[in-house]
């Protein structure tokens, strides 16, 4: 069994008609990712079928086999009613977009067998993280598994502390509010079933009640709760990325520290509120 899996995912959802972002300026992108992670597994739908990409491995998944787009059709109607803070933001203007989101957990679950853990990362990460030293981030990952870490993910501290109560805002559902990062991050091969289950819940939780979000606050309403190790590492810059670029460099010593000395105070019990 291979320690962890890097994994990624590439579909045509036609974005380029909501804020300009074409397919063909994602597969650049991706070409690029795969020369920072050698062998990592791409997801598609069949747009990559005739496609020559070296050195990664191609799984084929249409979105229609997923789960989390048995929703597609609640979510559409949702969102003709539905009045979020951010209603230019794409999670309110395409429904694929935000399903493809929570998908990562559900397309993880493919691969997960085979490893101990798993790494999402966005496809086009290579506009942000230009360059990995892939033997440094594997040490990383590695010393992060034999310490029992069960999730890692990125917190954006910029701007998202709530100072009255020295805590990291929440983020209410409609904001698109950005605290966990969803671009990148480790979940442990064991403990996915639990995140994934959570996942589900949550979004069935909210086309119930006719409301809708992105993943990352999802994500930070899940992760207060959920059982296992979490780790976060500070995003300060707001840059996604975050999670390769530290360990590619090695600082896990800062961000133990960091989450040691600073994080506790943002806490209260095992939540972040």
């Amino acid at each position: 069994m291979e320690s962890f899996t890097v994994y990624t995912a590439l579909y045509n959802l036609e974005r380029e008609k909501i804020d300009s972002r074409s397919f063909h300026e994602y597969l650049c992108w991706l070409r690029e990712t795969i020369k920072l992670f050698p062998d990592m597994t791409v997801f598609h739908g069949g747009e990559l079928d005739h496609v020559t990409i070296l050195n990664c491995k191609l799984v084929r998944k249409p979105l229609l086999e997923l789960e989390t787009f048995g929703y597609r059709l609640k979510v559409d109607q949702i969102l003709k009613d539905f009045l979020p803070k951010s209603p230019d933001d794409i999670t309110f203007r395409l429904s694929d977009y935000a399903l493809l989101q929570f998908a990562k957990f559900e397309l993880a679950a493919d691969i997960a067998k085979g490893s101990e853990a798993v790494i999402w990362v966005d496809a086009g990460i290579s506009r942000f993280v230009e360059k990995i030293d892939y033997r440094r981030f594997t040490r990383s990952i590695n010393y992060e598994l034999q310490h029992g870490s069960d999730y890692v993910f990125e917190v954006d501290v910029k701007n998202n502390f709530k100072l009255t109560a020295w805590a990291i805002q929440d983020a209410e559902v409609g904001s698109c509010r950005r605290v966990i990062s969803g671009g990148s991050f480790l979940v442990r091969s064991g403990t996915l079933p639990i995140l994934q289950q959570r996942i589900f819940e949550g979004i069935k939780d909210w086309t119930n009640k006719g409301i809708w979000d992105n993943e990352q606050v999802m994500l930070r309403r899940i992760l207060p709760s959920i059982s296992g190790k979490v780790i976060l590492i500070p995003q300060v810059s707001g840059i996604p990325g975050c999670l390769p670029r530290s360990y590619s460099n090695y600082r896990l010593k800062f961000y133990r520290l960091f989450q040691n000395l600073i994080m506790r105070l943002l806490i209260r019990g095992r939540g972040l509120y």
